[in-house]
């Protein structure tokens, strides 16, 4: 689990570079760091429930 949560901004950093790189419009790097940032969202939720999960299995 931490090790997931530990990768997230590294991960949202190497978009960030990668979209500079690859397209240096405006739009580009727009477009790419709203996909990053949905992704990211989605990985957090997924982590987040699945703690809930197995903590009211625990109780």
């Amino acid at each position: 689990m931490l090790a997931t949560e530990q990768a997230v901004p590294l991960l949202f950093c190497k978009a960030i570079i990668m979209s500079a790189k690859s397209m240096p419009t405006k739009i580009g790097i727009i477009k790419i760091l709203l996909t990053s940032t949905i992704v990211i969202a989605a990985k957090v939720l997924k982590v987040l429930f699945g703690r809930l999960i197995i903590a009211s299995f625990e109780s």
